[in-house]
């Protein structure tokens, strides 16, 4: 196991650090502003964020208003009668507000009002069962300041006697039991504090700061043998920094926010488009999370007149005077024209300033979102900088030579240079790497991948060997980036069941890891046989029914039964993934604990499999609905440790075709190694031409190629939205790494007869090669169907591509498919199209086609018009010769 390591912020002064407001605070009161734009910043401060969100009804909806608010007092230390009434009123049911107001309510009133509200933090401090707000609330009624007090020692010690390496409360518990210090401690103080053994045989840092927010502070690390960290000298190691606050509370109980830059926008246009883009470019502070904002100032230039070197390099000194760190220039119709966007980012380079252009982040008409993507995108730019240069110095360190990939929100990878341009494309790249896996791991076609952690789930959905992808919305505000559609449930394997009178009514949210109990399915224990049935409440705002079992020999240690108890117990979990469960331990918690609800053993075990999988069930069907899932080409793929918990159960409940993927527990990890380099191009075009096709799938492929793709392996889609008037072309490629596979299994004709015989649930003898180029066989097996009572009769063909390892890479339940001579493609093309053509209110629906080419599946589903799909047949097949193999695929648009 590993050492858990804790982070110790020794307190030396009241006032400590927050480094999430050191940039605002700094700014406010940074001599290069101006005293006007600062009582203009403390004004807007005042109407808008404070008086006009505490205006607001509290309310679960209106709760981030009011937090937003007591942030805002905090930093510019605003007190009224006004505002004092409604933090009054903010006390009354604080019990049922969320940890996250009451945290940002004990804050601004430990900075503003010290000794108005006891009463009320008394009450609440009793109430809680959390442990900051705990330890907020008694440093608040201990006057601001840590202290022994035995009382609340006492207190502590009965409400939280069981979690004995919480580094909050055994901080909070140090500080009560220690003699009274002076604010400047003697050095014998400082020895004494680090010799104390906070968790002992751990790793610990310790945090050191002034008073004086001149000094620096100090860290220093203690190993988990109890000595300190040294140098090769033998001095120790410490790390020297500054701190700024604005809040009176220690630093252990400031939650420190991450770290995005001020951005400062030139805004551009001209005319009537121009008074339009003035506003459109100017976001101005953007939401990202409660509390947590993305500062932005802005200047606008007009270009009736043309630019000049002179006004552009005052807007970005006016801009970095307010405290600008990076610069976005944003201009109607950049994407059009970008020449005046990339000449001010240019001019801002010059001057030392990271930049970007809004056209090179987007290609899309919409003003106000192009900004606002790009403003994220810059954000990120000076720490996605710093952690690249960092990571690659690292790797090159070691002597490797390959190339840094990163991974991207749409589940491709991209190489480093490409993330340090376009730091937003890995922003939501955590769980795009588990369906990397599925695509190219487990080389999944068609599909439901389900990644089951211990907390919560992940489920996507891969079509035509494709993820699905979605825009993506960041604190509400919708941005031009694509990620995959990846939706999260919380149930998984360590979820909790819920009981009330002897019933198991509910599985989760609540896992046994966020509430701190053990699996009875890895106790090391074995004899259940004298257990206590309880119930405990997670976290505050949660039910209090949550199922805990307690072992009277030794009633300190709490365990629960998960979906993982329940699928051991029952027998299935076929792969054993991090360890191998305590089956006496089931085996004898399942027997007495059905005696005592009197319910049998194997139906309570059923039952919360059940209940996990009628969670998942309606997610399912919701995604089969959306992307028009044929039911008998769904199979669920499950990866993440919890896999095998809730995914066989689940797909058995729903009588659908499941695997576990191998390895499924280090899938992410996997996934990442085996990403492929993806990029996507988009552009606003209302009815775009043979040129405009062609165009985009060009830049595509330059694009990708730039990245490191080979260009043997580029494939590219190309989809044409036309209810949103865009054109978006997909590349996708393989490194020079990933494409010389040495270690192919080649399979004959009959072996990949025998595979797609059992995937289209027929006979081998009814099977037949309809296609097949030097890397891909296209088998099909024809379905006759009866409908209407037996009177009619239709005949369908269904078909399977195969690789040359047998992996199925495309599947169909209703298509025509021929192969034929690279010259005759387009004719037969207009056959098909003659053929499935379907017509409805939008007019006529023009079949989807693939092609086969080699080892490449050409896929022109996201085309709407026949002139469409013959001129991208005509770049596709340009290398091609009149009589090579091309097999044409068909099905009627759904």
């Amino acid at each position: 196991m590993f050492k858990k390591i804790f982070i110790v912020l020794t307190i030396l002064c009241p006032v400590l650090i927050d480094c999430a407001r050191h940039s605002d605070f700094q700014r406010l009161s940074a001599p290069q502003t101006s005293q006007f734009r600062r009582e203009k910043l403390k004004n807007e401060l005042i109407q808008s964020t404070i008086l006009e969100n505490l205006a607001s009804e509290l309310s679960l909806e209106n709760e981030k208003k009011w937090q937003s608010a007591f942030w805002a007092m905090e930093l510019i230390q605003y007190q009224s009668e006004k505002v004092e009434q409604r933090i009054k009123q903010a006390f009354l049911k604080i019990d049922e507000r969320s940890i996250a107001f009451q945290r940002a309510l004990l804050e601004v009133i430990c900075t503003l009002y010290p000794n108005n509200f006891q009463e009320a933090v008394r009450r609440l401090t009793k109430a809680t069962k959390n442990s900051k707000i705990f330890a907020m609330g008694i440093f608040y009624l201990n006057g601001g300041r840590f202290q022994p007090n035995r009382e609340h020692q006492r207190l502590l010690q009965k409400k939280f006697s069981a979690q004995h390496d919480d580094p909050i409360l055994s901080m909070l518990s140090f500080y009560l039991t220690q003699p009274t210090r002076r604010l400047f401690p003697t050095a014998d103080q400082v020895i004494d504090l680090m010799q104390n053994p906070f968790f002992e045989h751990n790793c610990v840092i310790f945090s050191f700061h002034r008073v004086n927010r001149s000094y620096p502070g100090l860290t220093v690390i203690k190993k988990n043998d109890n000595t300190f960290l040294r140098k090769n000298d033998g001095t120790l190691f410490s790390i020297s920094h500054l701190a700024r606050s604005v809040s009176n509370l220690p630093g252990f109980l400031t939650n420190l926010e991450g770290d995005v830059a001020w951005v400062g926008i030139v805004g551009m246009g001209k005319g009537l488009e121009g008074k339009l883009a003035r506003r459109q470019t100017n976001p101005q502070n953007m939401q990202l999370s409660p509390g947590k904002f993305l500062r932005t100032c802005h200047v606008y230039l007009d270009l009736a007149k043309p630019l000049t070197k002179e006004l552009v390099e005052a807007s970005i000194h006016e801009l970095a005077s307010n405290g600008a760190e990076v610069i976005v220039a944003s201009a109607a119709f950049g994407v059009d024209d970008p020449r005046n966007e990339i000449f001010v980012s240019e001019i801002a380079a010059k001057m030392g300033y990271l930049a970007t252009a809004a056209s090179s982040i987007s290609r899309l008409y919409g003003l106000v979102i192009r900004t606002r993507t790009a403003v994220i995108n810059a954000s990120m730019m000076p720490k996605m900088l710093e952690t690249a240069n960092m990571t690659e110095q690292a790797v090159r360190k070691t002597g490797i030579k390959a190339p840094l990939m990163i991974m991207r929100s749409d589940g491709g990878i991209m190489d480093i240079n490409e993330m340090r341009k376009r730091p937003i494309l890995t922003m939501l790249s955590g769980p795009a790497a588990g369906v990397a896996a599925a695509l190219m791991y487990i080389k999944v076609s068609d599909g439901i991948f389900i990644e089951v952690g211990g907390t919560s789930t992940d489920i996507s959905v891969i079509k035509n060997g494709k993820p699905q992808i979605k825009s993506a919305q960041i604190g509400g505000n919708r941005l031009y980036l694509r990620t995959l559609d990846v939706r999260t449930l919380g149930i998984a394997g360590g979820s909790i069941p819920r009981i009330q009178h002897q019933k198991i009514v509910d599985v989760g949210p609540r896992s046994a890891h966020i509430a701190n109990v053990n699996y009875v399915a890895f106790s090391k224990e074995s004899d259940f046989a004298d257990i206590e049935i309880k119930t405990i409440q997670p976290l505050q705002n949660d039910p209090d029914d949550y199922l805990t079992i307690n072992k009277r020999s030794d009633p300190s240690v709490k365990y629960t039964i998960t979906p993982s108890c329940a699928a051991n117990y029952l027998g299935f979990i076929k792969d054993i993934g991090h360890s191998m469960a305590n089956m006496k331990a089931l085996n004898s918690f399942f027997t007495v604990f059905s005696q005592k609800i009197k319910t049998d053993a194997q139906k309570i075990a059923h039952s919360i499999l059940t209940i996990s999988a009628e969670k998942i069930k309606p997610l399912i069907k919701q995604l089969i609905r959306e992307y028009k899932l044929d039911n008998e080409l769904v199979q669920f793929i499950g990866g993440g440790g919890g896999a095998p918990a809730l995914v066989p159960y689940t797909a058995q409940y729903m009588h659908v075709e499941h695997k576990i993927a191998e390895n499924c527990e280090v899938i992410s990890a996997i996934g990442v190694a085996l990403g492929i380099i993806r990029d996507s191009i988009e552009r606003s075009i209302i009815n775009p031409t043979e040129a405009d096709l062609i165009s985009i799938r060009q830049e595509a492929i330059k694009s990708v190629e730039s990245m490191g793709a080979v260009p043997e392996s580029i494939e590219v889609s190309i989809e044409v939205d036309t209810k949103n008037k865009r054109l978006i072309a997909i590349a996708t490629g393989s490194s020079e790494l990933r494409t010389h596979d040495l270690n192919i299994t080649i399979l004959n004709d009959e072996q990949l007869q025998i595979i797609a015989s059992k995937s289209l649930k027929t006979d081998v003898s009814k099977v037949q090669i309809v296609a097949r180029t030097g890397f891909l066989t296209a088998i099909t097996s024809w379905i006759s169907q009866k409908y209407l009572f037996g009177l009619f009769t239709q005949k369908y063909q269904k078909l399977r591509v195969l690789d040359r390892e047998g992996v199925i890479k495309l599947q169909i339940n209703d298509c025509l498919a021929e192969q034929v001579p690279a010259r005759q493609v387009k004719s037969k093309i207009t056959d098909f199209i003659a053929q499935l053509t379907t017509y409805g209110d939008a007019g006529a629906l023009v079949p989807d086609i693939y092609l086969l080419i080699s080892a490449k599946i050409i896929d022109m589903t996201g085309l709407v018009q026949q002139t469409q799909i013959m001129a991208l047949v005509d770049i596709e097949l340009q290398n091609t010769l009149a009589n090579d193999p091309i097999g044409v695929i068909a099905t009627r648009k759904k």
